[in-house]
């Protein structure tokens, strides 16, 4: 997670390094998030002024913290607000450490947890102002994100805050059972599949659905579609491939596996191939981070693979899509090799562990 952190005045630069302190020293970890914690301090106009770095930073980081008057960095992020889905989290903290004001994507961006977490280390109090929280609702925008969930229809989430909010009852059906009691107006249902894959029907029409196939998205068009990221792929290619033989290869196997793409969560290869221009494309265009492995580590990879003598002459291992999304996903395959173009796929599928838990993770170490 990338924090940055703006004073206004060298008090507000003081408390800001105390709030870094803070953080750094118990950081927050939800579900799907990296474990890395980047916070930087910098004091306005030294050398960039409010607007040059709001301008620079909205877009590169996961939360903007402001050290002063609310007023002021209201006025700053004004002219690059575009969407809840997008935008980071906002926070701002006077400089006297009194009060942490979420004031931008308290559920989606997070801002309401770090406002929470900030006030907790520092003695400040969280200023929290969305409708779900002030009625004690469940909200769940908040809770798929700390569960590392892709909401697909954003549009949908007015919707079921509303009706939580009415007192109406909300349905979900989910694909992984989900740890613990369900909060107050959700009723939750398993979706099951029979042998062949096949969905077996619900008694109710859920308006929230967990999932990562396409099928099921399909079946249930005016539900909230929930994306949990666990899945992983491998990929293997011959030097100089265009990324386009990826994207081909790829749409193959969402297709094959009726996956749902948000479901992706990372691409694993070998060590060799950690600067191939083709790989590195491809997953820049999806946002997808790429892990590599030694040749020596994916052959440590548990579980029969497809052996392949030209590919183990080449890169010292017999197989390099199957082992390095099964070490990365520590889980099963979900798709075996499959090839075209140059380029080899597979995908792995991640344990998924979901919880009714209402706060988000804390790592101390």
């Amino acid at each position: 997670m990338k924090i940055d952190m703006l004073s206004f005045t060298e008090a507000g630069y003081e408390m800001a390094q105390t709030i870094r302190n803070a953080l750094e020293e118990r950081p927050l970890l939800n579900p799907g998030e990296s474990p890395r914690l980047t916070v930087t301090v910098s004091r306005c106009n030294q050398p960039l002024s409010l607007g040059e770095w709001t301008g620079q930073m909205f877009d590169q980081t996961d939360a903007l913290v402001y050290v002063g008057a609310a007023g002021i960095a209201v006025r700053a992020i004004a002219p690059f607000v575009k969407s809840k889905v997008t935008d980071p989290a906002v926070v701002v903290v006077d400089e006297g450490g009194s009060f942490a004001i979420p004031v931008l994507s308290g559920h989606l961006g997070g801002a309401n947890d770090l406002a929470r977490a900030i006030a907790e280390r520092t003695g400040a109090t969280a200023v929290i102002t969305t409708a779900t929280d002030v009625n004690h609702v469940f909200a769940i925008d908040a809770w798929t994100r700390r569960q590392g969930l892709v909401i697909q229809n954003t549009e949908k989430i007015k919707t079921i805050s509303s009706a939580l909010l009415a007192g109406e009852t909300v349905y979900i059906a989910t694909e992984w059972p989900i740890a613990g009691d369900a909060p107050k107006g959700v009723v939750v249902e398993a979706l099951n599949r029979s042998v062949e894959g096949e969905m077996r029907p619900l008694r109710v029409a859920p308006h929230i659905l967990i999932t990562n196939r396409r099928d099921a998205a399909k079946a249930y068009p005016d539900a909230l579609i929930a994306v949990p990221k666990n899945v992983v792929l491998g990929a293997g290619c011959k030097r100089n491939v265009l990324p386009v033989s990826f994207e081909l290869l790829l749409t193959q196997l969402l297709g094959e596996l009726d996956l749902l793409e948000d479901a992706i969560d990372a691409v694993a290869s070998i060590d060799i191939k950690k600067d191939e221009p083709g790989l590195l494309a491809f997953c820049t265009v999806h946002d997808w981070p790429l892990i590599t492995y030694s040749a020596a580590r994916l052959k440590e990879a548990e579980g029969e693979f497809t052996a392949s003598f030209f590919v183990r002459n080449v890169t010292g291992v017999d197989n390099v899509c199957e082992r390095s999304a099964s070490l990365l996903s520590g889980g099963p395959l979900l798709k075996e090799k499959t090839t075209g173009n140059g380029v080899t796929m597979a995908a792995a599928e991640k344990p998924t562990a979901l919880t009714w838990n209402s706060a988000p993770l804390e790592n101390y170490e």
